[in-house]
């Protein structure tokens, strides 16, 4: 899914110094947005590694409904770019990806009180 080398590099590029924006569904389908600071892409496995540091909200939904968005947007060559990638959310708060992943994503003074693992279903270039 994320063969295409130049739109990989400008993703990669985007996930490193741009917002993000992490959308999941209550029951009744109302969306609830939440800024990630941290997220790592792995292109490999058509993942999106996310840290959990204060999201009861955003939790309990993908709890409920387990189907979330993740925006990314910047600029490149003087052309603004903005992906939409659409999958599946799973939740881990202890366990080998729990560990492996909260040591990654240290930082001084904000707790790793889980990660997310967003299986990437569909990537959209939004204009």
């Amino acid at each position: 899914m994320l063969s295409d080398k130049k739109i990989l590099t400008t993703i990669k590029r985007f996930f490193k110094k741009n917002p993000l924006t992490l959308t999941s569904l209550n029951k009744k389908g109302e969306a609830h947005y939440i800024n990630i600071d941290q997220a790592i892409l792995n292109a490999a496995k058509n993942e999106i590694i996310i840290r959990d540091s204060y999201m009861q909200k955003t939790l309990k939904n993908i709890l409920q409904n387990p189907k979330v968005t993740l925006n990314v947007w910047g600029e490149d060559a003087d052309k603004e770019h903005e992906y939409e990638f659409s999958g599946t959310a799973h939740y881990y708060n202890k366990g080998s990806i729990y560990n492996t992943y909260c040591k990654r994503f240290e930082k001084k003074g904000i707790p790793c009180k889980g990660v997310i693992i967003l299986k990437i279903e569909n990537i959209k270039e939004l204009k």
